[in-house]
């Protein structure tokens, strides 16, 4: 993640740009094709195997795929996402802090 920040400026666009699909998760091999697409990863048998171990530890709900908030990880520091961003490109406490301004301000405007 560290060389897609410097290559893109931010993980949040490098994400975007490696999700070839569009949909906001990412498998561990539409993110191997994508970092050979990019040359940051050889396409060899050894570093399959190596990629896929690192996969699986990222891939914390081990559902197969990484979300937004599973690439970045516990301790990177991102920018506030822009206001229109897609609910897919945001870390869950990004999503929650949105949900609680939103439901806040319709049970408030409800009263």
């Amino acid at each position: 993640p560290v060389l897609s920040k410097v290559k893109y400026g931010s993980l949040r666009k490098a994400y975007k740009t490696l999700d070839n699909t569009g949909c906001g998760a990412m498998t561990c091999h539409q993110l191997r094709e994508a970092l050979i697409g990019i040359g940051v990863f050889e396409n060899t048998r050894e570093a399959t195997k190596m990629f896929q171990a690192l996969f699986k530890e990222m891939d914390v709900n081990g559902i197969g795929s990484l979300s937004f908030s599973e690439f970045l990880g516990d301790r990177a520091q991102e920018p506030p996402p822009d206001e229109n961003e897609e609910w897919h490109y945001l870390t869950t406490d990004e999503m929650w802090g949105r949900w609680c301004d939103r439901t806040a301000t319709d049970s408030l405007k409800s009263r």
